[in-house]
Order: C-alpha cells, then sequence, then structure tokens
C-alpha cells in the first residue's frame, strides 16, 4: 500500500515538473518572440523588400508613351518610379489601382517630389490600350502620369519578368460595356497585379502584390468602371492590402527621408 502511494506521489511530482517546464520554455519562447518582433522592421505585409536588378534587357525593352513616342524604363534611370500593371478595360482592381495612385501622386506633389519621384503604369492589354486610348483614359480619369504600351511580345516579356500573369479570356455574358465607344466588350484579361518601386538606377527596391486599400471611396468616374467584383474589392480588398500611405512609406525608404502623408 505504501508503495503505490509513494507511486502516486512521484507521478503528481513529475506532472508538476513537467507543468513548470512547458510553462517556462513558452515563457522564454515568448521573451525571444517578443524580442525579434521588437528588432524588426515594419513593414506593410503587401509591400515588401525587394533586391532585384533589372536587366538591360527589360530596362531597354522598346515601349510606347500615350502620345505615340518610343521610350523604355532606362529612360526613367535618376527617378524613383513606382511602376504598375493595369488595363484601361479592367473593372475589378484596376481602377482602384489608379485611385491608389492618384493619392501617392497628391502626396508626392504636396511633399515638391515630383520631379524625383513618377508614377507610371503600363499596360497588359497592348491589343486594346492604344496611345490614343490611353490618352482617352488620362482625361477621362484625371491621370497625369505616364501611360505605356508596345508590342504584344514586348509587354510580354516586361511583365513577365516583373511576375506579372495575364491570359485572355472569354468575355462575360452580358458583356461589359466599353466606357471609351459604349459597344461591348469582345473579351477580358484575368490577370494578378503589383506594384514595384524601382530605385534611380532602376533596380526593383519594394514590390506591393496584395489589393490597393482606399479605405472604400474612389473618384466617381473611377467607381463608375467597377462591376460587381470591382465593388466588392473596394469595400473589402483583403488580407495583405496595401495602402497609398504604404506605397509612400516604401517611396520614403528608397529616398532616404521621410514624405508626410495624407492617410489611407
Amino acid at each position: 500500500m505504501d508503495g503505490q502511494l509513494r507511486l502516486r506521489r512521484r507521478i503528481i511530482l513529475l506532472a508538476a515538473a513537467a507543468l513548470v517546464t512547458t510553462a517556462l520554455l513558452a515563457t522564454v519562447l515568448a521573451l525571444v518572440i517578443a524580442r525579434n518582433h521588437q528588432n524588426a522592421v515594419p513593414t506593410a505585409v503587401a509591400v515588401q523588400p525587394a533586391d532585384r536588378v533589372v536587366p538591360g534587357l527589360i530596362a531597354r525593352l522598346p515601349l510606347v508613351d500615350q502620345n505615340g513616342a518610343a521610350t523604355d524604363l532606362a529612360q526613367l534611370h535618376g527617378k524613383v518610379v513606382v511602376f504598375a500593371d493595369f488595363m484601361t478595360s479592367c473593372q475589378e482592381i484596376c481602377p482602384i489601382t489608379t485611385g491608389a495612385l492618384l493619392l501617392v501622386e497628391h502626396d508626392l506633389v504636396a511633399a515638391h517630389l515630383q520631379n524625383q519621384v513618377v508614377v507610371v503604369e503600363a499596360t497588359i492589354d497592348p491589343a486594346r490600350d492604344t496611345p490614343s486610348r490611353l490618352r482617352a483614359y488620362q482625361h477621362a480619369f484625371g491621370v497625369h502620369w505616364t501611360l505605356l504600351t508596345g508590342t504584344p511580345a514586348n509587354i510580354a516579356r516586361l511583365w513577365s519578368w516583373v511576375g506579372v500573369y495575364y491570359e485572355r479570356v472569354k468575355e462575360a455574358n452580358p458583356p461589359a460595356i466599353n466606357w471609351q465607344t459604349g459597344r461591348p466588350y469582345t473579351y477580358d484579361l484575368t490577370h494578378s497585379d503589383a506594384v514595384v518601386v524601382l530605385d534611380r538606377s532602376g533596380n526593383e527596391r519594394f514590390i506591393a502584390a496584395g489589393n490597393p486599400n482606399v479605405g472604400g471611396t474612389l473618384p466617381k468616374a473611377l467607381s463608375r468602371l467597377l462591376d460587381r467584383v470591382g465593388h466588392e474589392n473596394l469595400v473589402q480588398p483583403g488580407y495583405g492590402s496595401w495602402t497609398p500611405a504604404d506605397m509612400i512609406t516604401a517611396v520614403a525608404s528608397v529616398l532616404g527621408r521621410s514624405i508626410p502623408t495624407s492617410g489611407g
């Protein structure tokens, strides 16, 4: 009987020791995590540091701007570039991206940085996004920055290097209506999205792959472009979304200075 009692006591003591050891390990782990968190550089989930040299073949790919002038990314060397993919017929994410970039541009102008930092969007739909179409997009939606297009092959090489995927698919039924012509679209593109920040040497320093978050509001003209899914994305951009303030923070890091933001 005494042996059984001693055995029970031993089991109880061993269990108690195990609980104490587990609690100590959990405390140590929590302290380590807290210390690492304190030492970490805070970044937005969707705006991540990058360190990629843009190859010369990509930087010098022949492109065309909204005025029909030949250009390439290399001509932007010497400036910090906020560079995004888009297409003028998009109804889900691209209008929100344009709206977010309008807010980014606003803060850059307010900080008198418009000659040091430029915003650029390049199409993924060169078949429809001709220079005249890009100019019409600028005028219709208040865009002041450069819009780029090019041959399908050069556009494909550009976005393949960045990591943007796109594919031509059937247009919805009933089809969406072209904002410029009033006629139904005949096809659509499914695509991923990215906004990259290039430094003055043309190298990729930050990349945002999530949806833009503009706080649920857009200029009316851009909002009218959105379909049902687009309006859902506007209200609920989802995990990993980036804000204009996040993008300004990335640009400020590249410039090595602070930039006041207007919010968002």
